[in-house]
């Protein structure tokens, strides 16, 4: 990983089923640091492909509820008892909200993920792990939303794959005072490559009501179900002149893989005007790259649900709308069509603005005032 500064200035993803510490009904009602937990055994294949597994949600115990406002400090996952042929994980954590109010709908390798992870193991004995210390960019969740953990499992015959376990932890705390972070995903939804292979530009612009303040940034790279040798090249977080890269990805058919496991720090103040981006090659199709970066919340902005997660205050809606006109053809997941069979370009395009509204805008195409309101 490598970072430059100019001189001149999923898979399918389904929650885990498991224990929660502190909590009571499923209920979190924290008083000091806590810790959500989940924890499985159990793996189901699809009968209709064989090589295709999820770790399944016990849909009373899968979410756990997070009643007051609490920071991620730390999250850990392990994969164990893997089969023996070739094992692709994807995991990832994610927080979602329901109602009316500041909803964040659960549409997996999309909208509410946090972050996520892949790994490829060609051999079932060796584990797959992640110990990311967040204490100097704890993500806030604002309290009542509902935190997952999730992971799917593919690859070869999965002989074996019963035996297969996901261990998961968020380590968190009530959040009071201090810094809070949120996440800018790039691009803005999930999604496979360019035509030409590059990954899909998505931009966030610095405005004086929420400026760019960006800490560090997490690299997702899923090289799909083809077990076929593919490289991202120059996976890079830009500013003007300024990049922070990851070192190139690649995928071998023999060589384990692991996404990256640590957060690459940046620590850019973007003035005002300037915008963030983030930019990859990929060698081949059927892959998929994100970027994750973590950006200050404001002190001055009130501690909200509209301002946890993604992009408040720094997507022009006019732009947005262009985009999401451009990628319409990528918005393939049942939320955008209601869950109906098929559904035309406008429905779909109407659902995917929906999701950034009303905090996915400019000052200067929302009105909002500097109390982010």
């Amino acid at each position: 990983m490598r970072v430059s500064v100019a001189a001149c200035a999923v898979a399918i993803v389904l929650a885990v089923a498991g224990q929660s510490a502190g909590a009571q009904g499923g209920r979190n009602n924290p008083i000091n640091p806590f810790t959500l937990t989940w924890a499985t055994a159990f793996v189901e294949c699809y009968p209709e492909d064989a090589v295709f597994c999820s770790w399944v949600a016990d849909p009373q115990n899968g979410a756990r509820f997070v009643k007051g406002d609490a920071t991620v400090t730390r999250v850990t996952m392990r994969a164990s008892g893997l089969p023996t042929d070739v094992a692709v994980v994807e995991a990832c954590i994610s927080l979602r909200r329901d109602g009316p109010s500041a909803p964040y709908p659960n549409i997996i390798g999309g909208y509410s993920e946090l972050l996520c992870w892949h790994a490829t193991r060609f051999n079932g004995n060796e584990e797959w792990s992640v110990d990311l210390d967040l204490a100097a960019t704890p993500l806030f969740v604002p309290g009542g939303s509902t935190m997952a953990c999730g992971a799917s499992l593919h690859g070869g015959t999965l002989s074996g794959a019963q035996a297969a376990r996901l261990d998961c932890s968020l380590s968190m705390k009530p959040y009071k005072t201090g810094p809070r972070f949120r996440i800018l995903r790039f691009p803005y939804i999930d999604m496979g490559s360019e035509p030409d292979g590059s990954v899909a530009v998505s931009t966030y612009t610095s405005s004086s009501v929420f400026p760019l303040k960006v800490a560090a940034v997490h690299l997702f790279e899923s090289w799909g179900g083809a077990n076929v040798d593919a490289t991202l090249s120059e996976p890079c977080l830009r500013w003007a002149f300024n990049t922070a890269c990851f070192n190139d990805q690649v995928y071998s058919s023999t060589v384990n893989y692991n996404s990256p496991r640590e957060l690459l720090r940046v620590n850019w103040s973007i003035p005002l005007g300037d915008s963030l981006t983030a930019t990859g090659q990929q060698s081949r199709p059927s892959t998929d790259a994100a970027f994750y970066a973590f950006v200050e919340i404001p002190s001055t902005i009130a501690v909200s649900a509209e301002n946890a997660v993604r992009d408040y205050g720094n997507v022009d809606q006019a732009d947005l709308a262009a985009w999401g006109s451009a990628h319409v053809s990528s918005l393939s997941y049942p939320y955008y069509c209601h869950w109906l069979s098929t559904c035309d370009d406008s429905i779909k395009l109407a659902r995917f603005l929906a999701l950034f509204q009303p905090a996915s805008c400019l000052p200067s195409s929302c009105g909002l005032k500097k109390n982010g309101k």
